[in-house]
């Protein structure tokens, strides 16, 4: 007769991996607080940051070690903890939906209720046959996605599809980081540069769409066919910073209103194709990423596509804000505009030769899509 179980089952990092962790950061401390007290100055007029480096990595040390040496997980007939010094986090039987193994050999579990619901339990639970009986009642995800048709009628057929999926993932993170530093960096030719950058977020959705359920945007460990968050998400918030340093809108209130109407289906869509982003943290995450990009897209192309002649209007430097060399605006008061234009970005040197009371001149643009927009431009004689 089996004898009955004792709940809770408790499982703990191993003494060697405590230790090591435990060193490791007592040297990164041990050398922030050793180049604190020597004061090396490395960066010549911030002796300060030695000593913050110092109490940081001391503060970080303490919390890890702590952290570490106290962490536990249990086990109990309806629930499984995580537990530390610090926090306690748990996940029902009933909410867990299966597990998948990790690189670093830890176990992910699964919830029902989405990403923030799944729990990372230790790799030391492989060492205790209660919790491994346990763990096999559950389904293993990720040999269930392996069995998917898409990928092929044989095992070595499905291994090289997964293979092959994995590698496009890398690669999507390539062109992502490649068509962002494009745009920002040199964007030459300007509007193809754009189009790059708004190409890739729909390139990303339809390769999620395509292989639904085995490519995703929540992290490489949450999906075995790969991760596309970075292709999704970077060439959108570069666009958006790009629209913001190109153009000063003098009418924002209204371009965000119609980026936010088309966000919203945007939103809409992206909800659709992947169902992990159906929680309020990550829907709104996404909603925003949605937002920078449809109005990063109608700015530019406000701005960059329109051919009406230009205004040039007369006004007085009211504010400078810099110093020259960093980030230099100026605020602008003109009588021919409904209200002062205020913060508006300028080169180093027409900054230094406008200060408050002088008189500027403003080249204001009507915009492709009604909205004014305007930089500072020399007056004419």
């Amino acid at each position: 007769m089996a004898s009955k179980i004792s709940y809770p089952i408790e499982v703990r990092s191993a003494r060697s991996t405590l230790w090591i962790i435990t060193i490791v950061w007592g040297l990164f401390a041990l050398a922030a607080v050793t180049l604190a007290a020597l004061d090396l100055q490395l960066i010549e007029g911030h002796e300060a940051w030695t000593c913050a480096a110092a109490v940081a990595l001391t503060a970080l040390w303490i919390y890890l070690t702590v952290q570490s040496w106290t962490a536990v997980t249990r086990l109990y007939a309806d629930r499984v903890e995580r537990a530390n010094a610090f926090r306690t986090r748990s996940i029902r039987r009933a909410d867990i939906v299966g597990y998948r193994l990790q690189e670093n050999a830890t176990v992910r579990l699964v919830s029902r209720e989405g990403r923030r619901g799944d729990l990372v339990v230790t790799q030391e639970i492989g060492f205790n046959s209660a919790w491994m009986a346990w763990l096999d009642t559950l389904p293993d995800l990720s040999n269930q996605e392996r069995e998917d048709s898409r990928l092929g009628h044989t095992q070595t057929e499905r291994e090289m599809t997964l293979g092959w999926l994995n590698r496009a993932s890398t690669l999507s993170f390539v062109v992502g980081m490649g068509v962002s530093a494009w745009l920002w960096f040199w964007p030459t030719p300007y509007l193809l540069a754009v189009v790059a950058c708004a190409i890739a977020p729909v390139a990303a959705l339809a390769w999620i769409w395509r292989w639904r359920g085995l490519v995703g945007v929540e992290g490489p460990e949450k999906r075995i066919g790969g991760d596309v968050t970075y292709l999704f998400i970077g060439p959108p918030l570069v666009v958006a910073l790009r629209a913001m340093t190109d153009y000063h809108l003098l009418d924002v209130g209204p371009s965000l209103l119609a980026a936010a109407m088309v966000a919203l289906l945007l939103a809409g869509l992206i909800l659709f194709v992947e169902p992990a982003t159906r929680n309020l943290l990550f829907g709104s995450f996404f909603f925003v990423v949605a937002l920078a990009y449809v109005w990063g897209l109608l700015v530019i192309a406000n701005g960059a596509l329109e051919r009406s002649p230009p205004m040039v209007v007369r006004g007085v430097v009211t504010a400078a804000d810099g110093p020259a060399d960093d980030d230099p605006t100026l605020t602008i008061s003109a009588p021919l505009l409904d209200r002062p234009v205020e913060y508006i970005d300028v080169t180093a040197t027409r900054f230094t030769a406008s200060p408050v009371g002088s008189a500027v001149c403003l080249d204001v643009r009507p915009g492709l899509l009604g909205w004014r927009h305007a930089h500072v431009v020399d007056c004419p004689s």
